[in-house]
């Protein structure tokens, strides 16, 4: 007995030096490539920094004034390159594209099939097919959908007459926004929050439970992070501590489900937009009207839409090439992932732009006064009309005045990163395949070599006057061919709201009213509140 636990001692200690030297082996990386990094652990790497600082992106921020534009860090072993350097930048995000073309791991790449993948996790054909149906898609629908965008900023406009909150007093209008924004993301795929309200409802909730909560308060995915060989494993594991807990609480204990299990808000809301369409799909009053009008981007897709198997791959079929006869269809669970980016993009994000729009107006008053002067030149009130996307594009200063906005209240900046998919040489470094390029979106947004000679720490909108900026001096919605491909309809449909509530209200700064706005960092960054006042234009 004691000699077999001598043996076990002994293979458990080679075993543990084995690890040790592969981890340290690992932590050479940007040592042999002359890239300083940050003090790190042996073990976690720089995780624990990662996982306990309140804004890892201002973190990068501090370490790239310490480090320099280009520096190294590792989750778990994992290499990261934090870049500045908008040259360096160019290079990964759209010069060797063909080599950086994917996002760093997603939670459910590992373990969501092929056909179950959206654009953010699509790669190779599956991705080009996608973004040319959802980029068709973008742009049809937009105008079809005014009337929807419209109603939901009247609903808006008509809670506030009804409210205290217009006769001078102060408020938080940041719960307002995202009401507003969540019917119009919901609209949008053809879902009606009033017909549907306890549905969507727990849709929202669950939304609003991804987008407060971070993956790695998660046991399960820090391991991930800690050892990635092993990620496979531990995120099917993860998945299935999900699975079973959904399965109890939806079947064993329904009545008890928050009390019991949430788990990981991805999979759940997943799944509720699932059965949201698919009680569409079984409906065969839904599939007549689709074929006459498709007045929202599901029936669209659902045009497009295919129960069976696609083939990406170019496999001839009589002559033609069967990527060329599916290029135009789309699988159920492909819309669903593709639904839950565009949703939570255009409630979440445009919300939290209002939210700073309406602190910036409140708090730079020449900045709202120059605003309003050019709603009223192209919005006379004694003849307002309805307003629509070809209106707003027509409006520089608000153009200007948005685009600065996302300058200095950059909402997605940890996502703004790409995974090397091949060895190559960027500008006489070599880079790996698997290790990731993470944009310092903080450094960048207030570089003054890049933003001057205005202070970049000032609110400008004039800055952007200028066409000169570098082609990665801008990264609020990412850059290059995997840039978000709802980048126009978000942008529209903040600027169509914001105009609407400057054609009534003036915005007043209020006593709650903090200089900074005050920001959270989760899975993106988003503020806490916007008081205000709401004073009505004479």
């Amino acid at each position: 007995m004691d000699s077999l636990l001598i043996i076990l001692l002994i293979i458990l200690l080679l075993l543990g030096c084995f690890l040790a030297f592969n981890r340290y082996r690992d932590y050479q990386y940007f040592k042999e490539r002359g890239i300083p990094t940050p003090p790190f652990n042996f073990l976690f790497g720089h995780l624990l920094k990662m996982w306990s600082a309140d804004s890892f992106a201002h973190q990068l921020q501090k370490w790239t004034v310490q480090h320099g534009k280009i520096y190294g860090i590792f989750a778990g072993s994992s290499p990261i390159y934090i870049v500045s350097d908008v040259d360096f930048l160019e290079q990964v995000f759209i010069k060797q594209f063909s080599n950086f073309y994917r996002h760093a791991t997603d939670v459910t790449e590992h373990t969501v099939t092929k056909s179950k993948r959206g654009l953010l996790i699509a790669s190779g054909n599956q991705w080009r097919r996608q973004k040319q149906i959802v980029g068709s898609i973008i742009s049809t629908g937009m105008k079809q959908m005014n009337s929807l965008f419209d109603k939901c900023i009247n609903d808006m406009l008509v809670t506030l007459e009804t409210s205290t909150n217009t006769d001078n007093e102060e408020f938080n209008i940041y719960p307002l926004y995202k009401a507003t924004f969540w019917n119009m993301a919901c609209g949008t795929f053809g879902i009606d929050t009033s017909m549907e309200k306890e549905a969507t409802d727990e849709l929202f909730d669950t939304f609003e439970k991804f987008f407060t909560t971070n993956a790695n308060d998660y046991t399960l995915l820090r391991a991930v992070e800690m050892f990635p060989s092993f990620d496979t494993i531990l995120l099917r594991l993860f998945e299935l501590y999900n699975g079973v807990g959904q399965f109890i609480s939806r079947i064993i204990w329904r009545i008890f489900r928050n009390m019991m299990f949430e788990g990981y808000a991805l999979y759940r809301v997943k799944q509720q937009l699932l059965s949201l369409f698919e009680k569409r799909w079984k409906n065969s009053n839904y599939w007549r009207t689709v074929q006459t009008q498709t007045t929202d981007f599901l029936a669209m897709m659902s045009v497009m839409l295919t129960f069976d198997p696609i083939t990406d791959e170019k496999d001839t079929v009589e002559g033609k090439s069967e990527q060329q006869q599916q290029q135009r269809l789309i699988g159920p669970h492909e819309i669903v992932d593709n639904a839950f980016a565009f949703m939570g993009a255009q409630y979440v994000g445009n919300a939290a732009i209002m939210a700073c729009s309406s602190h910036i107006l409140a708090t730079h008053r020449d900045v709202q006064k120059k605003l309003l002067e050019e709603i009223d030149h192209f919005l006379p009130p004694i003849n307002q009309k309805q307003i629509d996307g070809d209106v707003v594009a027509k409006m520089p200063y608000l153009d200007m005045f948005i685009r600065e906005i996302l300058r200095m209240y950059p909402i997605s900046t940890l996502g703004i990163e790409r995974r090397c998919m091949k060895d190559t040489i960027v500008q006489g470094l070599h880079v790996t395949k698997g290790s990731v390029i993470q944009a310092d979106v903080y450094s960048i947004h207030f570089d003054p070599d890049l933003w001057g000679p205005e202070d970049p720490k000032s609110f400008c909108p004039e800055r952007h006057s200028t066409t000169r900026r570098h082609a990665m001096a801008l990264l609020f919605f990412g850059a290059g061919p995997r840039m978000c491909p709802g980048v126009r309809l978000a942008l529209t449909t903040a600027k169509m709201l914001l105009v609407r509530l400057l054609q009534k209200y003036t915005i007043e700064s209020s006593q709650n009213q903090e200089a900074l706005l005050d920001f959270k960092e989760k899975v993106i960054q988003l503020p806490t509140d916007a008081w205000i006042k709401l004073v009505v234009r004479k």
